[in-house]
């Protein structure tokens, strides 16, 4: 046999042998793969209903109780933002400072239509606690489309509370303020970060709206005293919190993944389990302090 073909035996050899070998690496790899996420994933069902039980509080304490007869309403799913037959000028005038009944009669006649409403929102302002029950499939729920009409619900009582303080109803006014910060207080006790931004953000309309009325309102000492005592109660719990949010967000992102392939949950994996745990929450965290 000829050294050239002895040479192109040897590199013939050599070839498969890199083959077979890039065979069982990306075997091993794939079955590394398959057992890294399998063996890794948590039984979220089983978790989530640990953090119910753990987290659970009687009916009767309970200020999810009335926020959920209310949004299984179809009267209350109907609310919008405003009716069609008000103007953009009257829906910033009334909504941005105070208003008199005779200069916008028809919003006035509006929101007494929801007069209901906004009464069995301050009886769940009255609640400490709130506690809306943990599912897997969070975002596949009617959960997270329901965050839109609570928060139809905040600026309904901010619209309403301007009459108020216009029309010299300062407890009226009080108990629409304090009832905005109860509920952004409600919703800063769930476990979901989209469900305590929203909480945050609602709990400043009623605490902007405690502004207007100090500034803006005919109010006494005795007012002023009331005020004092509602703002005393208002608290920073981020880091608490989010030592909560992020373990029931983890639950709730391996509940989704699971409905994704190999490929799929390991690019997952790759684009947002290594560092995105840390990227997530430290902006919030430092955006909080400087709130």
């Amino acid at each position: 046999m000829s050294e050239k073909m002895r040479g192109e035996l040897e590199t013939a050899r050599i070839r498969g042998k890199r083959t077979w070998l890039a065979v069982i690496l990306a075997f091993l790899g794939i079955t590394g793969a398959f057992i890294f996420l399998h063996l890794n994933s948590p039984n979220v069902e089983e978790r989530l209903a640990t953090i119910n039980a753990d987290r659970a509080i009687p009916d009767s304490q309970n200020a999810a109780v009335i926020y959920n007869l209310l949004l299984e309403d179809p009267n209350v799913a109907s609310l919008g933002y405003l009716p069609e037959f008000i103007d953009v000028n009257s829906d910033g005038q009334t909504l941005l400072q105070p208003w008199l009944e005779k200069d916008y009669p028809e919003v006035a006649a509006w929101i007494e239509e929801y007069r209901w409403l906004i009464d069995k929102l301050i009886e769940a302002s009255h609640f400490e606690k709130c506690h809306f029950p943990l599912v897997a499939d969070w975002y596949d729920s009617t959960r997270s489309t329901q965050l839109s009409i609570v928060r139809r619900w905040a600026f309904l009582i901010k619209r309403a509370s301007n009459n108020d303080i216009a029309e010299n109803r300062n407890e009226d006014a009080i108990a629409k303020c304090k009832c905005l910060i109860r509920m952004g207080e409600h919703f800063r006790q769930q476990s979901m970060l989209i469900e305590y931004l929203n909480g945050i953000a609602i709990e400043s309309l009623g605490l902007n709206q405690m502004i207007v009325l100090i500034m803006e309102g005919n109010i006494d000492e005795s007012h002023l005293q009331e005020i004092e005592l509602i703002l005393m109660r208002t608290r920073n719990n981020w880091v608490t919190a989010m030592d909560r949010i992020e373990h029931v967000e983890e639950l709730v992102q391996w509940k989704f993944k699971e409905q994704l392939g190999l490929i799929g949950r390991l690019k997952y994996k790759l684009r947002y389990g290594l560092f995105g745990k840390k990227r997530k929450y430290n902006g919030f965290e430092t955006l909080q302090k400087q709130i």
